[in-house]
């Protein structure tokens, strides 16, 4: 390389001694050894001066090495050995510039000193740069808080849409930025990994050095920015040695730089889908702490789930309130910083696809079709869009779950104690708070299905006193019987066959992973349950003694071979066949008519114009069973997505409890409503109803809930194994 490199051991000599070329012996002012690599070409003596004049002056611990630049314009270098020039011609739009071609070498050069000289930080300068009085205690802040990183730009001409990986010591935030490139690569940082990834990739010049080097996805090295300059730009700046104000000489005309245009637009979509992932090496900040803001979400969390006591609108907007909230915090706070920004997992960007697909499809029928209007409850099925943004806002603001859990207890203690009404032993119970016996079934169901494992996880917990312990196990006791008591009194033979599905489910997880008090509570469950099939044994034989006989009679159609619209047929045609069951047959025979017509995809929101033709001509279109309202509308696409979020849901909050995330007792009444709601959609159209839509969205929210703490955790375990791994390299 042909340096001269004359050590003086004094750094305060003046600026002018320096001799180009020497090597700037700095004594070490902090723990780490800094040197800054300053390219200079031989016949711009002063702008050297200048940097090691302000390097005496407010940087004495670093060493300064001047670096012979490569003069672009000599002769030597006119073949451009180190460059691909018909790519850069062609994804630049212009000719490469004789300075820009010796400002890369150049900087490959400095690169190639730093890792001879055997330092673990360099600190690469161009000569129109100089330092400030703070610089020093801020570069060394920098390698501070990421002593492993690959690169940081110390200086940009902008630096918008910063997302903040960290904020040194003295105030400097440290990110990547979403719009780019940022311009000049005047003064940047390098680690001996960061400087041989930018070796072994940028070797042949395809761009300018300031756009390659800021290109992390391509060369591989970890780069970072800072918000604010940290060096400053002299007077030398305007005096470029690299364009000399040929730029606009260069263009090509417009028709000639179509390619450039592709290829930027393709780099800057590259560059913000880069961007936008978090770095493994963001830590998660801190938790908030108890607030205003967490008291109104937790009632705003109980509002949702108040489809379950009395049925009404409030639920929405509750949701919406929750929703807005996190928007609000995720666009003004969360996304400008990695510690923060929420990873919404495959599953999400599943959910706002499947949002943007009913909504694409709402908008062609109303385009293409409007004289077929829309169905009815069509909204319920947007809403998976924003079911990850409702598990963030449970994840950001929800902080006490047992108060809310407890809370929740009570509230249904009350709404089954003064919202039913027994009227007697053989007479249908009436639902004073919901719109029928059915909805209210279903939540006495969903009720009775959570106080058991909330029963269960006060009796595992230790930090409650003894009176208290009994107090709230007796308390559980009797929700359980009041829940019952209304499923019973209720005559829904749905919930009937869902709670006959759904228990046995949560009494296993109970004896599997409840340990000795799982054990003992799933027995006395089940008990108390059977004694009381057996006591009402003569009612619920009454009662659903008709849907059982069609039922069978029907599954002896199908197994005798006989296709599922006939089978249906012969029954609907049947005298003996109960009117009651009758009509839920014929509802089912024209939902699976008209989804034979539109497998695939279904007719969309334009299904209820379509119902009307058919075969049986049902009196209204309320199905009575939920998977044939999803089918009639997006056929199996519909079908699939909705199982692919109820198997994700259900794995997503296993894993959490596993990892001991949340408590078992959560996980164990999840998966045990989880079934006992997909059941009842067999018999009944719940994702229609007011407890469906609430129970949808709060389900799919703290399946989503789970998967940002599960994040959360995997990001802390891997900041605290890089840490370790720094702080081994460190020793």
């Amino acid at each position: 390389m042909n340096l001269k490199l004359s050590p003086s051991s004094q750094s305060t000599k003046s600026a002018a001694s320096i001799e180009p070329g020497a090597v700037d012996e700095a004594p070490m002012s902090g723990s780490v050894q800094l040197r800054a690599y300053v390219i200079n070409l031989a016949k711009n003596p002063k702008r050297w001066e200048e940097v090691a004049r302000s390097a005496a002056a407010f940087a004495p611990g670093i060493a300064l090495t001047r670096i012979d630049a490569v003069d672009g314009r000599d002769a030597a270098h006119a073949a451009r050995e180190q460059a691909d020039v018909a790519t850069f011609e062609r994804i630049n739009g212009r000719d490469m510039l004789p300075g820009e071609y010796g400002c890369y070498l150049s900087h490959l050069k400095a690169l190639r000193t730093f890792l001879d000289d055997g330092v673990p930080y360099g600190l690469i300068l161009e000569d129109d740069v100089a330092f400030t009085e703070d610089s020093e205690a801020r570069i060394r802040a920098i390698i501070g808080e990421l002593p492993q990183f690959g690169v940081v730009k110390l200086v940009n001409h902008r630096a918008k849409l910063l997302i903040e990986l960290c904020s040194t010591k003295k105030g400097d935030k440290v990110g990547r930025t979403i719009h780019g490139p940022q311009g000049s690569a005047a003064a940047y940082l390098v680690t001996r990994e960061g400087a041989q990834k930018l070796l072994d990739k940028l070797s042949k010049m395809v761009l300018p050095w300031d756009v390659a080097l800021e290109r992390f996805w391509h060369h591989g090295a970890e780069a970072y920015s800072v918000r604010s300059n940290v060096l400053a730009f002299t007077e030398e700046r305007k005096k470029s040695d690299i364009s000399g104000g040929g730029y606009a000489k260069a263009k090509y005309p417009w028709y000639r730089r179509l390619g450039a245009a592709r290829a930027r637009t393709s780099d800057y979509v590259r560059r913000v889908s880069h961007v936008i992932q978090r770095p493994q090496r963001a830590l998660v900040d801190a938790e908030d702490p108890v607030s205003w803001k967490q008291i109104l979400a937790g009632f705003l969390v109980l509002v949702l789930v108040s489809a379950v006591w009395a049925e009404s609108d409030a639920y929405r907007f509750a949701g919406a309130a929750l929703i807005l909230a996190a928007l609000w915090r995720y666009y003004c706070t969360d996304i400008w910083n990695y510690r923060r920004f929420p990873e919404i997992g495959w599953m999400g960007h599943v959910c706002l696809l499947w949002g943007i697909y009913v909504l694409a499809r709402f908008g062609v029928s109303l385009a293409v079709e409007p004289e077929k209007g829309i169905g009815s409850a069509e909204g319920i099925y947007l809403l998976p869009a924003l079911y990850p943004t409702l598990g963030y806002a449970m994840s950001l603001f929800v902080r006490r779950p047992f108060i809310l859990a407890t809370a929740f207890m009570v509230i249904s203690l009350l709404a089954l104690s003064l919202g039913i009404d027994h009227t007697g032993a053989d007479v249908r119970a009436d639902a004073l708070l919901q719109h029928n016996p059915i909805h209210a079934s279903v939540a006495a169901g969903l009720i009775c299905l959570c106080v058991v494992p909330y029963a269960l996880h006060v009796l595992r917990r230790r930090d409650l006193a003894r009176p208290l312990k009994f107090g709230l196990v007796v308390f559980s006791a009797i929700v359980f019987v009041f829940s019952g008591l209304a499923i019973y009194g209720l005559w829904s033979k749905g919930v009937w066959l869902a709670m006959i599905v759904a228990l046995p489910v949560l009494l296993l997880t109970l004896m599997a992973a409840g340990g000795h008090h799982g054990k003992s509570l799933a027995m006395a469950t089940a008990i108390v349950a059977v004694v009381g099939v057996i006591l009402n044994y003569d009612t619920v034989a009454r009662v659903a003694g008709g849907t059982i006989e069609t039922t069978s009679l029907l599954i002896s159609e199908l197994l005798h071979g006989r296709p599922g619209l006939q089978a249906l047929d012969v029954l609907i045609n049947d005298p003996t066949t109960p009117m009651s069951e009758k009509e839920r047959l014929i509802l089912w025979y024209d939902a699976l008519h008209l989804w034979g017509e539109y497998p695939v995809f279904g007719p969309g929101v334009s299904w209820l114009t379509l119902w009307w033709q058919q075969p049986y001509a049902a009196p209204y279109n309320l199905i009575h069973n939920g998977y044939l309202e999803i089918a009639v509308r997006y056929g199996w696409t519909g079908l699939a997505f909705y199982a692919l979020l109820f198997g994700w849901s259900l794995v997503t909050v296993y894993r959490a409890a596993h990892a001991r995330i949340i408590d078992v007792a959560a996980a164990q009444a999840y998966i045990a409503t989880m079934v006992f709601f997909a059941v009842t959609l067999v018999s009944n159209s719940n994702n229609r109803l007011a407890i469906g839509e609430s129970y949808m969205w709060f389900a799919s929210g703290f399946a989503f809930y789970c998967h940002f703490l599960l994040a959360n955790k995997a990001r802390q375990e891997a900041a605290a194994a890089i840490a370790a791994r720094e702080a081994k390299a460190t020793a």
